[in-house]
């Protein structure tokens, strides 16, 4: 029995430690390599999707790809001699409908490592080392659980909750909604579509 308990908290462990908890890295849709489309409007865009799996944060990009939620980084140019508005005078269509646009805080609490999960670490606290006297022939018991089990649920919720909150700070930083683009500016942002299945993106005047 005793050997059966060690075996499922050693397999319990193994399953945990592989999902352990992934710190956030950054996007930076500045520094990006963008094809360009409607390169001769007045309002061009260039964009590229999967960048949260492309920069590394294979687990947001896989919640993401669980959601209806997709986030992708766009480089706009203003080439007129007026300023835009993102959201009032231009907006994001795909196959002639337009795309709800999202904020930094719906992205984040549909994207998002699940720190709470991580309480799954306390299933180690019955584990123990057993070391063995070649002298004696006794063996010492040692419940390193106690220090494992809680140790690990709080470092990997702290993980989390850290990579949480930078993934939401460069998303306000990259925000576009209601961002204002002057005559001849280019500006980097991520954006949050609702419902996108990755088709062709185009940048559209939206005044009347």
């Amino acid at each position: 029995m005793t050997n059966l308990k060690s075996i499922i908290l050693f397999g319990a462990a193994v399953l945990l430690i592989s999902s352990c908890a992934s710190s956030y890295k950054n996007i930076s849709p500045n520094s990006l390599n963008y094809g360009t489309t409607n390169s001769d409007s007045e309002v061009s865009l260039a964009y590229q999707t999967n960048v949260l799996s492309s920069s590394g944060n294979r687990k947001l990009a896989k919640k993401e790809s669980r959601s209806y939620v997709k986030v992708v980084a766009v480089r706009i140019k203003n080439n007129s001699d007026e300023t835009v508005i993102f959201g009032q005078d231009v907006a994001l269509k795909s196959g002639g409908t337009s795309l709800s646009t999202l904020t930094p805080q719906q992205i984040s609490s549909e994207i998002k490592q699940n720190s709470a999960s991580y309480l799954l670490f306390l299933l180690l606290t019955p584990m123990t080392l057993e070391v063995g006297n070649d002298d004696t022939g006794e063996i010492d018991s040692y419940n390193i659980g106690y220090a494992v089990g809680p140790g690990l649920a709080l470092l990997n919720m702290g993980i989390a909750a850290g990579a949480n909150s930078s993934f939401r700070a460069e998303l306000e930083t990259y925000n576009m909604m209601n961002r204002k683009i002057g005559p001849g500016e280019t500006v980097y942002g991520l954006v949050g579509l609702s419902n996108f299945s990755f088709g062709n993106i185009e940048l559209v005047d939206i005044r009347d």
